[in-house]
């Protein structure tokens, strides 16, 4: 009698990819952008203009970025459990400098309005945006993931 082929049935490659996932279960998600861009970043939510603000259509499409990561694994198209955590970094960086050029986007109701003194000394009246030193570091930054256990 023959030996029984055995072949990866989708639970066996579920298995392996939530066991990658184990390996490695507190993620670190760094969006790298200069110090000084940070510090922007930071004064301009002090100031009423939160850019990294949290809604839920950011949450959900962070989630589904996430999910795709995690079905990469499972399926077999990655073997890095960073994957998921690293979509859903790339959304929000991406949200972020989305709202930079558009002077707050989705998020432009909540933030506080410019003094009019400021728009004269900037001669426009973009909320975010002065030099465009800002946007251009949020744009083009990494999104690093390290995991740690």
């Amino acid at each position: 009698m023959a030996e029984p082929r055995r072949y990866k049935t989708g639970f066996t490659k579920l298995r392996s990819a939530l066991s990658l996932m184990a390996q490695a279960t507190t993620p670190e998600v760094v969006v790298t952008i200069t110090n000084l861009s940070a510090d922007k970043l930071r004064w301009l939510r002090l100031g009423g203009r939160d850019f990294e603000a949290t809604t839920g259509e950011l949450l959900r499409e962070m989630g589904t970025a996430y999910v795709r990561g995690l079905s990469d694994l499972a399926r077999g198209r990655t073997r890095d459990a960073r994957r998921p955590w690293q979509l859903a970094g790339e959304v929000f960086k991406d949200r972020v400098a989305s709202r930079l050029a558009t002077s707050g986007g989705d998020v432009r109701s909540r933030m506080t309005p410019l003094a009019a003194s400021t728009i004269r000394r900037k001669g426009h009246a973009r909320i975010g945006v002065d030099s465009g030193k800002l946007l251009t570091d949020v744009a083009t930054a990494a999104v690093v993931v390290t995991l740690t256990r």
